[in-house]
C-alpha cells in the first residue's frame, strides 16, 4: 500500500511503513530513504507559500506528466525492499503541499495512494 504523510507525523506511523521523503531538502538529520524524483523544484515552493497554487500545481503536474507512474512505483519498492511505503514531505495533512498531488497523480493512474490516517 502507498501512503502519504509529513515529517511531523512519523512518530505515529506504524515501524512496518518504509518512510520515503519526497521533498526538496528532507529535514535536518533526515538519514531515511529520499526519492528526488517526485521532489519539486525549490523556485516552485515560494510560488505556494505566495499563494500561487494553480501556477504550483501545474509547474508540478507537468513534471510528474514527463514520469511513468509504473517505474516510479517499481523504483520505490526497490528503494525500500517494500510494498508498504509512506510518502512524507513538511506541510501538515489540511496544507496544500504536492504530495497531494502525487497522490491524486498516483490514484489517476490506478494505484491507492492515500494520506495516512
Amino acid at each position: 500500500m502507498l501512503y502519504t504523510s509529513y515529517f511531523g507525523n512519523i512518530r505515529n506511523l506504524p515501524e512496518e511503513l518504509a518512510v520515503v521523503s519526497i521533498s526538496t531538502i528532507p529535514i535536518k538529520g533526515w538519514s531515511g530513504y529520499q526519492y528526488r524524483k517526485l521532489a519539486p523544484k525549490a523556485e516552485w515552493i515560494s510560488l505556494a507559500k505566495n499563494g500561487r497554487t494553480e501556477e504550483y500545481k501545474r509547474l508540478y503536474m507537468e513534471m510528474l506528466n514527463c514520469l511513468d507512474p509504473d517505474v516510479v512505483i517499481e523504483e520505490l519498492y526497490d528503494l525500500t525492499d517494500s510494498e508498504d511505503i509512506v510518502l512524507v514531505c513538511y506541510e501538515r495533512s489540511e496544507n496544500f503541499c504536492h504530495r497531494h498531488i502525487v497522490s491524486e497523480w498516483f490514484r489517476n493512474a490506478g494505484y491507492e495512494c492515500e494520506e495516512f490516517k
